[in-house]
């Protein structure tokens, strides 16, 4: 029977590492070795694309003003006796 996911073409060295990760019995198949790759890449790309608009917002957010630690803990104490 015919794979109906035949895999793309692939280097010496990402064959050889599949045989491997195969033989070690850590994935059954190929195709399961290329799909945990596909999942982390596409984490990967999740992460970037938060830090990405994480960055833009900073940016967006406007110029830096200096934090007083001491005063925010004040504040927050003053908050938390209030609760």
């Amino acid at each position: 029977m015919m794979d109906p996911y035949p895999l793309p073409p692939l280097s010496d060295r990402f064959v050889s590492f599949i045989k491997e990760l195969v033989a070690q019995r850590r994935y059954e198949n190929a195709s399961q070795v290329i799909e945990a790759a596909l999942t982390l890449l596409q984490h990967k790309q999740g992460q970037e694309a938060a830090l990405a608009n994480a960055l833009r917002e900073g940016v967006e957010s406007g110029e830096a003003v200096d934090f007083d630690m001491e005063a925010w803990l004040d504040e927050q104490d003053r908050l938390d006796d209030a609760a």
